[in-house]
């Protein structure tokens, strides 16, 4: 199953007992960036046009790159690990926590909305802050992760080696299959 969430539905639905469970995730590779660069400011996916304004203030003087829905390509996320920005904002619902995972690779801080889904990949307050986009807390995150960095680097430490733990158990259990 590719998450939790569908891997309880499958055991429910199951007339045997299912143990096994992978999470599609890419490996992180070793010679990536770990560290953002300070320059590097906030990338969005799937933003509308009111909370792409509400981060071009938040944002300041940072360059904010703001990208649609069905933007995230695997040359996006070369890019994105090769020049990391501080922040990455997403509001697509994925249906895997490949995605998500994949952003906190990169080794910048996510912030990402509530899935049902990916709850038990993407965690709120430890690997990612978890909002709805127009909300006070929306706004809150953003403006914590850009203004102290180092909830930002304790945030995005901790996406990376998420990203990097399911990597590599993906990676072996695939292999292993």
């Amino acid at each position: 199953a590719p998450n939790r969430w569908t891997a309880d539905q499958l055991r429910a639905e199951a007339a045997w007992e299912s143990q096994a469970r992978v999470v599609p995730a890419l490996a992180v590779g070793a010679g990536d960036r770990a560290e953002p660069r300070s320059e590097a400011g906030v990338v969005t996916i799937g933003l509308d046009s009111s909370a792409r304004e509400l981060v071009d203030r938040l944002s300041g003087d940072a360059a904010t790159e703001h990208l649609d829905a069905g933007s995230l390509t695997p040359s996006l996320l070369a890019r994105l690990r090769t020049d990391p920005p501080r922040v990455v904002v997403n509001a697509e619902e994925f249906p895997t926590s490949l995605e998500q995972l994949a952003l906190m690779g990169t080794g910048a801080a996510l912030v990402t909305t509530a899935n049902d889904r990916t709850r038990y990949e993407v965690l709120d307050g430890f690997n990612a802050l978890v909002a709805a986009p127009g909300s006070d807390a929306f706004t809150t995150a953003i403006g914590a992760l850009l203004e102290d960095s180092e909830l930002r680097a304790e945030v995005a430490g901790n996406g990376r080696a998420t990203a990097s733990r399911y990597g590599s158990l993906a990676t072996d259990a695939t292999i292993g299959a």
